[in-house]
């Protein structure tokens, strides 16, 4: 957090909350973040701990003005950049197998 502010960042946005130990990361990130973190911290949970986000109560909305709960991080296939996401497009595909 400190080396953050120390290059001007206010804000860090996690896209994956949750991703490596679900709710362990959390508080993980909930005991970094306190009165004196010099940045606000939001993020996304992934869904894929769903179940045990909805037994702890969260959900999009929670937290305060340091650490919020922007939403919840979905997915269902792959992705662009590893070619394993469904293409609409058959030229990616050629374009992937060329490579």
């Amino acid at each position: 957090m400190w080396h953050a502010a120390g290059k001007g960042v206010t804000l860090l946005h996690d896209g994956g909350i949750g991703s490596i130990d679900g709710a362990t990361d959390l508080a993980g990130l909930q005991n970094a973040i306190d009165a004196d973190s010099p940045v606000r911290y939001r993020g996304m949970l992934v869904s894929t701990a769903y179940d045990a986000w909805m037994e702890m109560g969260l959900h999009p909305g929670f937290g305060d003005g340091l650490f919020r709960v922007d939403g919840i991080k979905a997915w269902s296939d792959g992705s662009n950049q590893a070619g394993t996401g469904f293409q609409g497009n058959p030229i990616w595909a050629g374009k992937a197998a060329a490579r």
